[in-house]
């Protein structure tokens, strides 16, 4: 009878799983799983929650459901781009699935191998100053961000900021991180004649003895004209703007797209429309109907180089003879102008003509093919 009660409590143990509290699992997932089965996944960084949806998004396409996951690695080590996951699963068709508790039938040792594209997110503000205002680099709140490295130094590119002169001023910065992506950001300093006051301007400073000296009429200033927005074209192609974009961007990209090469005429743009109906990181968009689209939040150095070589290669196919170059160099250059030159062909050579303007030695030295081919393009 003893014996008998003994076998009956085992049983119970058994049904209960309270044998296998600590591994969850069945009897034939310890069978056939006694070595957990490892599995290399590559995926672009992003945040743990994340890369675990995606985990089980790709062991659903396998009709296999995730039961349980955990991670067994700290993030931050091989450049904070690999990360371990211990996952259970269960077969769909298993009929238990439904259970409140259900036990696994696998154990996978997930591997995940990171890859870091996206650029840094880089922020500053548009500044304006008067004739005289003491300027630097700080002024602008400028600050960088990438998801992998965090916050990241900025390096000025272009200040020719002269604040005892009037004028509108370029500033441009890069961020660069550790995987060599790099955004770049142009921001205006717009810097205005001190304003007379009423007395200064009759002369009237109070009573005081009358001289006989004669004052010298101030030298007359002169005021950039406001623009006639619903008059605007550049080079035959109309120029459409929001009510919210300043004169200083308009005239930034106006000038930019009256210095492109004289080949986009070529092109069969018609309109170019400057607005922010579409916010960062948009910064342009080539449209094969002719239309041009372009960020008003902020004059982007490069935007319309780039867009408008789109809009000659729909026009052209320019890049229809790039396909073999470009998959042999795509990975020799860094994406400094924009993170996604190595998608296609296509943004492979709206990336090479802004190169080509702008970094030309590292283009020449680095992809050789690719600069000869847009050389031949271009000239």
């Amino acid at each position: 009878m003893k014996k008998q009660i003994t076998i009956v409590l085992v049983m119970l143990m058994i049904a209960s799983g309270s044998m296998f509290s600590l591994n969850r699992f069945n009897e034939n997932a310890l069978a056939n799983n006694a070595i957990e089965q490892k599995v290399d996944m590559q995926m672009e960084y992003d945040k743990p929650e994340t890369i675990q949806k995606q985990i089980k998004e790709k062991f659903a396409q396998d009709n296999e459901k995730v039961i349980h996951i955990v991670s067994e690695s700290a993030r931050g080590t091989d450049s904070k781009l690999y990360d371990i996951y211990r996952v259970e699963t269960i077969s769909d068709s298993n009929p238990v699935i439904e259970a409140e508790n259900p036990i696994a039938e696998h154990i996978y040792m997930v591997h995940v191998q990171m890859k870091d594209t996206k650029a840094p997110v880089i922020k500053a503000n548009d500044l304006t100053l008067s004739v005289g205002d003491t300027f630097t680099t700080d002024d602008l709140e400028a600050s960088a961000y990438d998801v992998v490295d965090g916050d990241l130094p900025i390096e000025y590119v272009k200040n020719d900021v002269d604040s005892t002169k009037a004028g509108t001023y370029e500033v441009i910065m890069e961020a660069t991180d550790a995987n060599h992506n790099t955004s770049r950001k142009s921001v205006q300093v717009v810097v205005n004649e001190v304003e007379q006051t009423t007395e200064e301007q009759s002369g009237y400073t109070g009573y005081s003895e009358p001289t006989n000296t004669v004052s010298t009429p101030a030298a007359p200033t002169y005021t950039t004209p406001a623009l006639d927005r619903n008059n605007l074209y550049v080079r035959g192609w109309k120029i459409v703007v929001g009510n919210d974009v300043s004169d200083g961007v308009i005239r930034s990209y106006m000038s930019e797209l009256q210095g492109l090469p004289a080949i986009f005429n070529n092109s069969n743009l018609h309109t170019i429309t400057i607005d922010n109906s579409l916010s960062y990181p948009y910064l342009g968009m080539a449209y094969s109907d002719g239309r041009l689209w372009l960020n008003g939040s902020a004059y982007y150095s490069t935007t319309a180089l780039h867009e408008m070589t789109h809009m000659y290669d729909y026009a052209t196919n320019a890049s229809g003879n790039l396909e073999g170059i470009f998959q042999a160099e795509k990975n020799n250059l860094p994406a400094k102008f924009s993170g996604n030159m190595r998608d296609n062909r296509y943004e492979w050579l709206a990336n090479l003509v802004v190169y080509y303007y702008y970094d030309q030695g590292t283009l020449r030295a680095a992809a050789p093919h690719s600069y000869n081919y847009v050389r031949n393009l271009l000239n």
